[in-house]
């Protein structure tokens, strides 16, 4: 189980979100927000090379319930050159208000994976002509 301080971290990032969803989407500092996920995900390197399986999973959970990595996920899915295309479920992303409620989707599934049920793919066949 994580210990206090993982805890403590977790609950300053929920009072930091807060301010973040009052200040919007716009206002998040991105840079600060890359380095916080980058230096996580270096300690966790560190840790395995260490054999420091606790901090391993100490530190995953820090990632996993962090507010931050789901922040980037949302951000790099929103911004990429196909983020304002509909998906196979026809939603498209409009907006930090829409931008949060993927956040917050996606602590649903972190805080209850086994509940999550992932939609079936759309099988599209592409005609590829006279190949032959």
């Amino acid at each position: 189980m994580p210990n206090g301080s993982s805890q403590q971290e977790v609950q300053s990032q929920a009072s930091s979100s807060q301010r973040a969803k009052e200040n919007g989407w716009n206002d998040l500092n991105w840079n600060k927000i890359e380095t916080k996920v980058n230096n996580l995900q270096e300690k966790i390197v560190i840790a395995r090379i260490n054999e420091d399986f606790k901090e391993i999973y100490r530190l995953q959970w820090v990632l996993v319930q962090s507010l931050e990595p789901r922040a980037l996920a949302v951000r790099k899915v929103v911004s990429n050159k196909g983020g304002k295309t509909a998906g196979v479920d026809g939603s498209i992303r409009k907006g930090s208000k829409d931008y949060w409620k993927a956040i917050q989707e996606l602590k649903k599934i972190v805080v209850r994976p086994f509940e999550y049920r992932a939609n079936p793919l759309l099988r599209v066949l592409i005609h590829k002509g006279n190949t032959g």
